[in-house]
C-alpha cells in the first residue's frame, strides 16, 4: 500500500516534466512548464519530530480512589415495613483527574515551555531531555495563555483572573501584574526587547482597553514597570493583532480594522491613549491575523481569509495586495535569514510555512489543521502543536527545498507589454496568472522580484500600460477587464486591483481580445476589441468608475486588436479583425463612424503597431497569412498612400512587427526572428528557442524581449 508522507508546493501551472533524483544524499531535482528548476532535500533527517504523553512524562500525585460508604441493612418492625424499605444506590467510583496541555511557546533553540489544563507551567530541554515543572497557579487553570521572548529565558503568561505573569526561568524568580481587565486575559502578543527592557501588550474578555506593558529587568528586586492603557476604538473591537515600532503602535481587530496610536515617550509614566486613527474593514471583514513592519517602512497585514497585503505609511494606502492560492488561513508572517518575506498558516490539515520571495513552500506538516492549540517559532524553525492528546514537535534541522531558477509562468504566455518608465514588462499567459517583472539594465527580464496577480478565470488576452506607467490594464475571456495600480517602492513592485469593467448582463460570454488605454481629462480612455464583432470605448476615473462612451459594430467578425490614434485635430481608433481588414474611426466621444478601410491580410491579424507622424499613420502587421506588411495613410484626407505586403515572411502566422531603429523586426510561430531594411528586405534571420512566440516588445533601442513558451531576450546590432 502506497502512502502520500508530504507533499510541496515548487512550480507554477500545471506540469513538472521532468525529475533527477540523487539516492546517495536524498536529493530530487524537478523542472516544470513554469521554467523553474527546485531541488528537495527528502532525507528523514531533515526535520526531527517528536511526542509526549502528560501522563508519562509528569504525571500527577495519585489520588486514592474513592471508597463506598457502607449501607445500612434496614431493621423492619413486620413484614410490611420490609417491603416498603428502597435499597440507597450504589456511590460511583471517583474518576482519576486528567491533566492535558494546553498553550506552547519557544523559549531558544533547544527548549519550550507549555502550558497545562491544572495550571501547570512545564519546561523541556530538548538536548537533556528532560521535563521540569516550573510552577503551579490555581489562576491558570482551565484557561492560560503564554508568550516567550526567544533567547531571553523570560515567559509572559495571562490568567483566568486577569493578570499577567512574569516568569525569568534562568533565575527562578516571578513576577504577577493587574494585567488592567475585568476578566480573564486573551491573549498576549509579545512585542520587542532590547537588552533589559521587554514590551508585551494584553487583551481582556469583554472590556474595552488592552495595556502595553514596558519593564526593565534589574539584577535584584522587581522590574521597573511602566502601563499605557490602550482606549479600544468600540466594544466589538477585538485584538487579534499587535505591532509596536518607534513611531506608531497598531491594533489589529476579528473584523478587519485597524486602530493606530502614537504611545508616549518612554520617559513619561503610566498613561491612557486613545486611537490617533482608525480604519474600518481595511481590506477584508476577517481577522487581522499579523502585522509587520517591512526594512523599507511598509506595513504588511495579513488576513485569516488568505490576503497579504502591503500599506503604505502613513496614509495606511494599500499598494499591494496578493492572495497566495497555496495557503487558505494565513496566521503569520516574518523576514528569513536572507530578508525573503515568508507567511505561514493552514491549508487543510496541513501547517504551511510559503517563501512569497520565490513562491515555493518552506515546511508542510500534517498537524491535523488549524483548530488546536499550536505555536510556532521562525527563527528557530520549530513547530509545536497538540494532536490526539498528545504534544508534538518538528523541528526544521537545514532547509529541504532551494530554488536552482525562478522560471515564469506555468504556461504559454500570450501578451507582453512593456513599461519604460517604470523599467517594469507585464506578462500574461493561459495560466489565468499576469506577472510584472523587472529589467534590468542590459534588457533582460528578471525572475526574481516579479509579482504575480491571480484575477482572471480565463487565458489573459491582452496587457497595455497606460502612458504615466502607473496602471496596467488587462482583458480576458467572459468580458473581463481590469485596471491595476502599480507602483515601485524600495526596489519592492506593488500592485492592487483598481477596478473591474461591470458586466452588462447578457447571456452570450464574449472574450476581449484587444485592449488600449490613453489618458483624458483626469481619467482614461479605454478601448477594447470584443469578439463579436463590436468595438467598444469606456470613460474610467479612478475612485469613480467606468461609462459606456461608444460603440460600434464591425461586422460578425472577432476582432483582434484596437489601438488609440492621437491624430492633429481628434482621436481615432483603428482596428483589426479575423478577416485580415484593418479599419480606423473618428467621433469617439460624439457620432463614431468609419473613415478608412483596408483589406491587408488574407486572414487573421495577428500582429498590429502603429506609428502616428504629422498628418500620416504608419501601420505595421503580421498576419495568420504568414505575411508581414507597411502600410501608410493620409490622416487628412484618408485615403492609402501605399501598402507593401511581403507575403512569406515567416512559415507560420507572425505575432508581432516592431519598429526598431530604422528597421523593423518582426517574429513568428516558426521561433524565428527577422529584420526588415529598406523596401522590406530581410537582412537578418535568427532562430529563437521560444516555442509559440506569441508576442514581442522593445525594452531598449537595441533589445527586444520576445515571448511565448518562456521568455528571451535579443540584441539587434
Amino acid at each position: 500500500m502506497m502512502e502520500n508522507t508530504n507533499t510541496y508546493m515548487m512550480h507554477q501551472g500545471k506540469n513538472v516534466w521532468g525529475f533527477a533524483f540523487d539516492f546517495e544524499r536524498k536529493l530530487m531535482a524537478t523542472g516544470g512548464a513554469d521554467g523553474r528548476v527546485a531541488v528537495v532535500d527528502y532525507a528523514e533527517d531533515v526535520e526531527k519530530r517528536e511526542e509526549w504523553d502528560l501522563g508519562v512524562i509528569a504525571p500527577l500525585p495519585e489520588e486514592e480512589d474513592a471508597v463506598p460508604e457502607p449501607v445500612p441493612e434496614p431493621t423492619p418492625a413486620d413484614d410490611a415495613e420490609v417491603k416498603d424499605v428502597k435499597p440507597k444506590k450504589k456511590p460511583k467510583k471517583v474518576r482519576k483527574k486528567l491533566d492535558a496541555f494546553k498553550n506552547y511557546a519557544v523559549l531558544d533553540k533547544e527548549r519550550f515551555v507549555v502550558t497545562t489544563v491544572f495550571g501547570r507551567l512545564l519546561l523541556h530541554n530538548i538536548t537533556e531531555n528532560s521535563w521540569r515543572t516550573i510552577g503551579t497557579w490555581n489562576s491558570l487553570s482551565k484557561w492560560s495563555v503564554v508568550g516567550a521572548w526567544e533567547d531571553s529565558g523570560i515567559v509572559a503568561l495571562g490568567d483566568l483572573e486577569g493578570n499577567l505573569g512574569i516568569i525569568d526561568i534562568d533565575n527562578n524568580r516571578e513576577w504577577w501584574w493587574n494585567a488592567a481587565g475585568r476578566g480573564k486575559v486573551a491573549d498576549v502578543f509579545i512585542q520587542g526587547k532590547d537588552g533589559n527592557n521587554f514590551q508585551v501588550i494584553t487583551t481582556s474578555v469583554s472590556y474595552e482597553t488592552s495595556v502595553l506593558h514596558s519593564f526593565t529587568l534589574q539584577p535584584t528586586g522587581p522590574p521597573l514597570r511602566k502601563t499605557t492603557i490602550l482606549n479600544l476604538p468600540s466594544s466589538k473591537f477585538t485584538v487579534t493583532s499587535a505591532l509596536v515600532t518607534k513611531a506608531q503602535l497598531f491594533l489589529g481587530s476579528r473584523t478587519g480594522d485597524l486602530a493606530i496610536y502614537s504611545p508616549p515617550p518612554s520617559s513619561t509614566s503610566d498613561a491612557t491613549i486613545d486611537p490617533i486613527s482608525y480604519h474600518q474593514t481595511l481590506y477584508s471583514p476577517d481577522a487581522l491575523t499579523s502585522l509587520l513592519l517591512s526594512p523599507s517602512g511598509t506595513l504588511l497585514t495579513t488576513s485569516f481569509n488568505g490576503l497579504h497585503t502591503t500599506h503604505s505609511l502613513p496614509s495606511i494606502e494599500a499598494t499591494h495586495i496578493s492572495k497566495p492560492g497555496n495557503i487558505t488561513n494565513i496566521t503569520g508572517q516574518f523576514f528569513g535569514h536572507q530578508g525573503d518575506l515568508n507567511i505561514f498558516g493552514f491549508r487543510g490539515t496541513r501547517f504551511i510555512v510559503h517563501n512569497l520571495s520565490t513562491s515555493t513552500d518552506v515546511l508542510s506538516i500534517d498537524c491535523g489543521g488549524g483548530h488546536r492549540a499550536w505555536s510556532y517559532s521562525p527563527f528557530h524553525s520549530w513547530f509545536l502543536w497538540t494532536q490526539a492528546v498528545r504534544a508534538q514537535s518538528c523541528r526544521v534541522l537545514r532547509p529541504r527545498t532551494a530554488i536552482l531558477k525562478h522560471g515564469s509562468h506555468g504556461r504559454e504566455i500570450k501578451t507582453i507589454s512593456f513599461c519604460s518608465k517604470a523599467g517594469l514588462i507585464a506578462t500574461g499567459a493561459e495560466d489565468t496568472v499576469i506577472r510584472i517583472s523587472f529589467v534590468d539594465s542590459e534588457g533582460r527580464v528578471k525572475e526574481e522580484g516579479a509579482v504575480q496577480i491571480k484575477r482572471h478565470t480565463t487565458g489573459v488576452q491582452c496587457l497595455q500600460w497606460s502612458e504615466d506607467g502607473e496602471r496596467l490594464v488587462s482583458s480576458g475571456g467572459v468580458d473581463e477587464l481590469f485596471v491595476f495600480r502599480v507602483r515601485v517602492q524600495g526596489g519592492q513592485i506593488g500592485v492592487t486591483e483598481e477596478a473591474a469593467l461591470p458586466l452588462e448582463g447578457k447571456d452570450e460570454e464574449v472574450r476581449i481580445c484587444g485592449v488600449d488605454v490613453v489618458r483624458r481629462d483626469g481619467g482614461y480612455l479605454v478601448a477594447g476589441a470584443m469578439s463579436d464583432g463590436w468595438v467598444k470605448v469606456w470613460s474610467y476615473e479612478p475612485g469613480k468608475g467606468w461609462g459606456l462612451v461608444n460603440k460600434i459594430m464591425y461586422a460578425e467578425r472577432c476582432m483582434m486588436h484596437v489601438k488609440f490614434l492621437e491624430l492633429e485635430e481628434e482621436l481615432g481608433l483603428m482596428t483589426a479583425a479575423t478577416d485580415g481588414v484593418v479599419v480606423v474611426y473618428t467621433g469617439l466621444e460624439g457620432s463614431m463612424e468609419q473613415v478608412w478601410k483596408q483589406t491587408v491580410h488574407q486572414s487573421s491579424v495577428k500582429a498590429l503597431s502603429v506609428e502616428v507622424e504629422g498628418g500620416r499613420v504608419k501601420v505595421y502587421t503580421g498576419g495568420d497569412d504568414c505575411a508581414i506588411a507597411v502600410t501608410e495613410v493620409d490622416t487628412k484626407e484618408w485615403k492609402t498612400i501605399r501598402c507593401d505586403v511581403v507575403p512569406r515572411a515567416h512559415a507560420s502566422a507572425v505575432t508581432e512587427v516592431l519598429r526598431v531603429g530604422g528597421k523593423l523586426v518582426s517574429v513568428g510561430l516558426d521561433q524565428r526572428i527577422r529584420i526588415w531594411g529598406e523596401q522590406l528586405k530581410r537582412v537578418a534571420m535568427k532562430d529563437s528557442i521560444v516555442p509559440d512566440i506569441s508576442g514581442a516588445v522593445m525594452v531598449r533601442s537595441d533589445v527586444v524581449v520576445v515571448a511565448g513558451v518562456g521568455i528571451e531576450s535579443w540584441k539587434l546590432e
